[in-house]
């Protein structure tokens, strides 16, 4: 299956009473051939770990703006960035936060951390060939980016100097992997990565991913139809697949790698999107969604689903407008628990 990458054409974000911009401005840039990253865009700061933390809560991306937004927290607090189709997050620790530029002509690897006064500000800027979508940082803190179709990873060594751009310390490549979109980690180290081409989720050991040519320990197949774009685990250990429709699938963590069959999927009955882009799960366990506006709903919203269980209908328990345009964008989640 053919995936077209949405445009990146930007506008001014309305801001809600309860959603903080924090990140804005997308870069030009000619595209890199593909491969691995070998370059640096700039870099105006060391990449090691910040001594601010990052205010908890629900990070939200939206790949038309151009701006990552922070729900729930006032006043707001407004900065540009080096943003350009934020495909993906993740934080490593709570003072650095990474994203994924999915950009076809600024492809790349941004980083943010906690400045005075509250205000984020870029510690590093990558190019990074190819279309980098998810990322995932592992407990040892290596972050792992699908790009093209394999999955790299960059050295945790590698991400905090200031003067060399990361070079991929290790590339999976499978036939397994057909446009891989969503990383995630489980709780024993395994990586699971979802393949938008072919309805694929594979699993990779966490001793497999320490030798040089990774192989696969399990796969599913998702049902015809589905789409994957983003995976998350739950706080139980079962992994959950978002996907381009209003589907949502659940498998449990006993199952994992034994069937291909969902022990349960959620028919998002309030989602009017045209396809969920976004997926992350709070503390106390509820299941958070964004997805990409479309004819149905004009706004770009995020929804919050409590209580999820298995093979269950149902309806959201509360959503937020994330973005007032005829055109919204919103993408991906993050979420970062209170310390």
């Amino acid at each position: 299956m053919a995936r077209v990458k949405v445009g990146i054409d930007r506008f001014a974000l309305t801001a809600m009473s309860a959603i903080v911009p924090l990140a804005l401005a997308a870069c030009g840039a000619s595209k890199p051939a593909a491969g691995t990253q070998t370059s640096k865009k700039s870099q105006t700061e060391t990449g090691a770990p910040a001594t601010i933390p990052f205010p908890s809560g629900l990070y939200v991306s939206d790949v038309h703006a151009n701006t990552v937004t922070l729900l729930g927290t006032q006043p707001p607090v407004s900065i540009s960035a080096s943003l350009a189709h934020p495909d993906s997050m993740a934080f490593f620790g709570r003072g650095q936060l990474w994203i994924a530029n999915g950009s076809v002509t600024n492809p790349g690897l941004v980083e943010y951390v906690e400045g005075a006064g509250g205000k984020p500000k870029i510690a590093a800027d990558f190019t990074i060939p190819g279309s980098p979508e998810g990322i995932a940082f592992d407990s040892a803190g290596n972050l792992w980016i699908a790009n093209g179709n394999v999955v790299l990873e960059l050295s945790r060594a590698s991400l905090n100097r200031t003067a060399v751009a990361p070079k991929a310390v290790r590339v999976i490549s499978d036939s397994l992997l057909d446009e891989p979109d969503g990383l995630a980690f489980a709780s024993n180290g395994d990586l699971w990565v979802a393949s938008y081409g072919n309805r694929v989720l594979t699993a990779f050991s966490a001793a497999s991913l320490g030798s040089p040519h990774p192989q696969p320990i399990a796969h599913i197949q998702l049902p015809s139809g589905a789409s994957p774009f983003a995976i998350a685990f739950d706080p139980h250990g079962n992994l959950w697949v978002a996907n381009l429709t209003s589907t949502v699938y659940e498998y449990a963590r006993g199952s994992l790698g034994t069937t291909n069959t969902p022990s349960g999927s959620i028919s998002v009955t309030g989602y009017l999107g045209s396809g969920i882009t976004g997926i992350a799960f709070d503390p106390h366990g509820n299941l958070w969604l964004a997805g990409i506006g479309g004819v149905a709903s004009p706004q770009g919203l995020v929804y919050e689903y409590a209580g999820v269980g298995l093979s269950a209908t149902v309806a959201p328990v509360a959503h937020f407008v994330a973005s007032n345009s005829s055109n919204p964008g919103t993408w991906a989640l993050a979420y970062l628990p209170p310390a």
